[in-house]
């Protein structure tokens, strides 16, 4: 058994609860490092800075005399003796004798008292006991942070032994853990060269991953304040005296390096982030006298800094390579050296085109079976031939190619430099372009390829009319949708998105990153449409997933809703298409045209080329046609004109996950100006919901409660397609974004956000400061007829 672990050195929980954990930390000090008050006020006293105290509930009877309008309007409720995060609750702001969170929920007072209270009753608390729970001070991330989450406030998690700091991680929230941190809900873990507090690898539930899931790279971003982070965690073990421990610190805005927590039992996860077997770093210190917490950093910085690819090939024997290796390929009459680009999600292998053409044997051969040399390692495998950027690389690896290696997605290759889009784009230019230009080109060339990748156009099904006839003649069928297959040239638009290199210290170019991200993720949707068993899954990763507080919210709205009576009809197509066109010349918009068009799904769709699109052969009563106008012109059509004006053609196409806030701004407009206007956005959210859990029929039967048959239908069209057997649970996420966008827009009017500012163009909510940071930016010229709070 000890042979195993010093072997593989990698540390298991029984090894870290037998060497370490049972040996090193006495009941007693494990029982003060639970107890998150007593251990903050003792290393505050001693010099560390932690979050201010506000105030705590001990018991019920306090909780009765607990005076809420002591707290301030933003704060942190905690659990003392919690785990893993759970029964956290951050509030941003005070509102209608409530609060808010982070997250945008509000929180009445019943509710805060309620959660109280299971907290006391130790729901939260580690073993189950009765727990206390205490008011603190609200951290904010300090701004050279936040490159690395929009979404929370990262932590660091640093492992000192024997006072070194052996290993550490930083914890990210991302879109998916809804601004949590911890990684068993979809946070991050990103490994971290403790010489240089440079970020080196991510890992996303267990899985290494070359980017960020929201907003793209971050290997090579340096942590503020390293050194002091460090130094804080080394001097905590050295006043705490537990042996082995972790410690979380957030870098605030305010204070820098501050103490979030210590814990006595630390997880494992760190030496997944840092690909690196704790073990073995903790055995080298072992028994090494250290005096001071200066030096424990030093040696930390000394043994472990940069040390990460000889443990992994130790370990594994595999080697690290870069996501771009030089490889050698063996020809009939010598060899060549070229650029490879390492894609471990494809299944084959790639040549530039023109390199096949000029080493094919046959000029009309349609794969090359070839050897190869990358890093040392000799292999051999089929090459097809695929068209190429030019100037990037030569060969794409796909996953069998890659089996003997470990991916060190901050390596560059070692032979060459690999030309960045920048270097490549122009052969003749004798002088590399200026930045400026080069942003430019970027934004045009990823608008271009946004407009190849046509999501809804793919996943409309083909045959819905004929299912539809089906459905309804057999109360016991589901349909089985027919999907048009996804672009040619998926493989070439990834691997050329994902050879854009951008300077996230730019808020412009961190713009368009996140925007090539987003446009990889619906590559990656495009490819499983029909596919049963992946599909749903990415539609989540790519829409995100609502938290259940939100849906709770949504059901209890659900229950004021009555079915409406749509039998009565007053206008046509023609007649709504008519008040369209009067109202966009009336508002100054020529450069529209309003078209009837037979066979789409939606009653009224932006369309291709500055056209507005109602669906031939409807009915619309009044209040239909009012609504459609809020949404569609003075929401969509207006963001798109006033994006035109912007210095970045993303802005009038859509930034990265621009809908939700596009949607969600829709129907607020439509609830200005319609009674019930935010309805079937509700609906739509609700539908999504159940279609995860449910089968078309089932989905359909549930909103034939408020809607009519014909009503129900299209609507569980448009959360089952991307299904091929819709019987199967699993939903296209895109409606849950209309009334949980309308949420987050609400809310941040409310909290005297600016409405005007939400028409400049087409992005996400989060993004406003950062876009209004980058130079050219102008105010909207189009505005909505009815203003909030004017």
């Amino acid at each position: 058994m000890f042979k195993f672990w010093d072997h593989h050195g990698i540390l298991g929980i029984n090894a870290r609860n037998l060497l370490y954990i049972k040996p090193l930390n006495k009941k007693a000090q494990i029982q003060f490092a639970d107890d998150k008050m007593r251990t903050k006020q003792f290393l505050s006293a001693r010099g560390i800075n932690t979050a201010r105290l506000l105030g705590k509930i001990t018991n019920e009877t306090e909780l009765l005399k607990f005076n809420w309008d002591s707290l301030p309007s933003d704060f942190v409720l905690k659990p003392n003796a919690g785990y893993g995060g759970e029964g956290i609750w951050v509030i941003s702001n005070r509102e209608n004798g409530g609060w808010v969170t982070v997250k945008g929920d509000f929180i009445s007072q019943e509710e805060m008292i309620e959660h109280v209270t299971d907290i006391l009753d130790g729901r939260y608390s580690i073993a189950g006991n009765p727990d206390v729970v205490f008011f603190e001070q609200r951290l904010v991330s300090h701004p050279d942070m936040r490159a690395l989450s929009q979404f929370g406030l990262p932590d660091i998690r640093v492992i000192v032994y024997n006072m070194v700091p052996v290993m550490a991680m930083v914890r990210v929230p991302t879109r998916e853990s809804h601004g949590k941190a911890n990684i068993h809900v979809g946070g991050l873990g990103l490994g971290v060269d403790l010489s240089k507090g440079e970020i080196t690898h991510m890992v996303h539930y267990n899985k290494i991953i070359d980017e960020h899931p929201d907003f793209g790279r971050l290997k090579g971003i340096k942590i503020p304040f390293w050194e002091e982070v460090l130094l804080s965690a080394t001097q905590i073990q050295q006043m705490i005296t537990l042996g082995y421990l972790a410690v979380d610190i957030v870098i605030d805005a305010d204070m820098g390096p501050t103490l979030l927590e210590i814990n006595a039992r630390a997880g494992l996860a760190v030496q997944v982030a840092n690909l690196a077997p704790l073990r073995d770093r903790l055995d080298r210190v072992s028994g090494v006298k250290v005096t001071s917490a200066e030096k424990g950093v030093r040696m930390a910085q000394d043994l472990f800094g940069n040390k990460i690819e000889r443990s992994i090939q130790a370990l594994s024997g595999k080697k690290v390579i870069g996501m771009e290796e030089p490889v050698t390929l063996n020809l009939k009459h010598g060899t060549t050296t070229v650029t490879a680009r390492m894609n471990p999600t494809m299944n084959k292998n790639y040549l530039n085109a023109k390199l096949f053409k000029k080493i094919a044997h046959d000029p009309n051969d349609e794969k090359l079976t070839l050897g190869y040399t990358l890093s040392g390692e000799r292999g051999k495998t089929v090459f097809y031939p695929l068209d190429m950027e030019e100037g990037s690389y030569e060969v794409l690896l796909g996953k069998k190619a890659l089996t003997n290696f470990f991916l060190d997605v901050s390596r560059t290759a070692q032979q060459k430099k690999i030309p960045s889009v920048e270097d490549s784009r122009s052969k003749t230019a004798k002088k590399t372009p200026k930045r400026a230009d080069f942003r430019i080109e970027i934004d045009n060339r990823l608008v271009e390829l946004d407009k190849q990748l046509g999501l809804v156009s793919h996943i409309r099904p083909l045959n819905a009319d004929q299912e539809k006839e089906k459905f309804f003649a057999d109360e016991s069928y589901e349909p089985k949708f027919e999907y048009k297959p996804a672009p040619e040239d998926l493989v070439k638009i990834k691997g050329e998105l994902q050879a854009i290199r951008l300077d996230l210290n730019n808020p412009t170019e961190r713009l368009l990153d996140a925007k090539r991200r987003e446009l990889i993720q619906k590559c990656d949707v495009l490819e499983v449409i029909g596919d049963d068993q992946h599909f749903p899954r990415q539609s989540e990763l790519y829409f995100a997933v609502p938290h259940e507080d939100l849906i709770k919210e949504a059901e209890k709205a659900l229950k004021k809703l009555q079915k409406k009576n749509t039998t009565k009809t007053l206008l046509s197509s023609e007649d709504a298409g008519e008040q369209m066109r009067t109202f966009l010349k009336d508002q100054g918009i020529r450069n529209w045209q309003v078209k009837i068009k037979e066979g789409i799904i939606s009653r009224c769709v932006i369309g291709k080329n500055n056209r507005l699109l109602i669906k031939g052969g409807e009915h619309f009563t009044q209040w239909d046609v009012d609504k459609l106008i809020a949404h569609e012109i003075e929401t969509h059509i207006y963001c798109t004109e006033n994006g035109k004006l912007q210095p970045l053609q993303i802005l009038h196409r859509g930034t990265a996950h621009y809908l939700k806030t596009q949607e969600g701004l829709a129907v607020y407009n439509q609830s200005l100006v319609v009674d019930g206007g935010t309805d079937d956005a509700l609906l739509g959210f609700m539908a999504v919901y159940w279609a995860r859990e449910n089968g078309f029929r089932e989905t359909f039967n549930k909103l034939l409660k408020y809607k009519d048959e014909e009503s129900a239908w299209k609507l569980a069209i448009k959360v089952k397609r991307g299904l091929s057997d819709t019987s199967t649970p699993g939903a296209f996420m895109k409606n849950a974004l209309y009334w949980w966008g309308y949420q987050e827009v609400a809310q941040f009017i409310n909290d005297g956000g600016d409405y005007k500012d939400l028409f400049i163009g087409k992005f996400e909510l989060v993004q406003l400061e950062l876009i209004k940071n980058i130079e050219g930016i102008v105010p909207a010229k189009f505005l909505p007829r009815k203003i909030p709070n004017s």
